[in-house]
């Protein structure tokens, strides 16, 4: 018996697993038939190294709707009513999921997604206290933004935090909702207009690729989107800020 796809894995699997199942099925049943050893010279996917998509690369696309039955049609039948993806829409679905760049995050390891599954398959977590998923509480993210107005502060420049600022929807990007994100971005720009503000810095590398690139691309008018944007390492170097800052003695 050559198996794959939900037979042998749980329903967490996506479409490109189960393609990649039926490959290495392809493979073991031509070799069974040529009578060669089933095993012999076969790449184990342990041994398999990810490797991260660069962001410029990373193709932003919106899921593909599954097909399904009419209404008036499941009255009278015990049909399957998901009538699963044409061929066009299996190809688009699985290059989607090639081209998401999750599975290679270096904070987002899938073996993690595995381990947090119950009994019954089903995965279990409160947003911000994944405690059954090591590799999200493994940074002390609050660290971050802590150590950057640290070195602001020492050198006597006070950052603002908006009332009502918002994330930068880099994760909607991401999604492939562009009507949300379009929404979110016109909102914070709103914001940050309204307050006079001339130049942000981001601690954030996801902030300030969405701010610098993606925003850009809704505002065509230089007026609407006149804002400095710096990553904190570009404004540490524009102004110079470690030239007389001091740090505690951690030995």
């Amino acid at each position: 018996v050559f198996a794959g796809g939900d037979i042998i894995n749980d329903s967490l699997m996506c479409a490109v697993d189960a393609i990649g199942n039926g490959r290495e099925a392809a493979y073991s049943i031509d070799r069974f038939f040529r009578g060669i050893d089933l095993k012999e010279s076969r790449i184990i996917m342990k041994e398999l190294k990810r490797s991260t998509i660069p962001k410029k690369y990373i193709q932003v696309n919106s899921c593909q709707e599954m097909n399904f039955m009419p209404g008036e049609e499941r009255l009278v039948c015990f049909d399957e009513m998901e009538l699963g993806y044409t061929e066009e829409q299996a190809m688009k679905e699985a290059n989607r999921c090639l081209n998401c760049n999750c599975c290679s995050n270096s904070d987002q390891i899938p073996e993690d997604y595995d381990a947090a599954l119950d009994s019954s398959g089903v995965m279990i977590a409160n947003y911000g206290n994944q405690a059954n998923m090591s590799s999200y509480n493994s940074p002390d993210y609050l660290t971050i933004p802590k150590s950057v107005i640290g070195i602001l502060n020492q050198n006597d420049i006070v950052p603002v935090v908006l009332p009502g600022e918002k994330c930068c929807g880099h994760d909607i990007v991401w999604q492939g909702d562009m009507e949300s994100f379009e929404k979110l971005a016109r909102y914070n720009v709103k914001l940050f207009k309204d307050a006079g503000v001339k130049t942000i810095v981001f601690s954030c590398p996801e902030g300030y690729y969405t701010w610098k690139n993606e925003y850009k691309k809704l505002f065509k008018k230089s007026e609407e989107f006149d804002f400095e944007i710096y990553h904190i390492s570009e404004y540490i170097l524009k102004e110079n800020l470690l030239e007389d800052i001091s740090f505690p003695n951690l030995g």
